[in-house]
């Protein structure tokens, strides 16, 4: 289990990581906020759909976007 009580410095990253409660060998990290989540084209993943009826004006819409903690492989090593 995670223990919030002892975090592990993680200098030059953008990671926050933390001792295992039971496991001294165990360290729990995650990307300091969230960042964008990347397509196959190499772009941020997001999709705008807007709804209107027949050829009339836009009336709503919805917009989604793709956030992950992952960490880079940069930060994992």
């Amino acid at each position: 289990m995670i223990d919030l009580a002892a975090p592990v410095p993680v200098p030059g990253t953008a990671a926050r990581a933390w001792r295992d409660d039971t496991d001294a060998g165990r360290v729990w990290a995650c990307a300091d906020g969230p960042r964008w989540t990347v397509g196959a084209d190499g772009g941020p993943e997001a999709s705008l759909v807007l709804y209107r009826h027949g050829t009339g004006p836009v009336e709503g819409g919805s917009a989604t976007i793709g956030v992950d903690l992952a960490l880079t492989a940069a930060e994992r090593a």
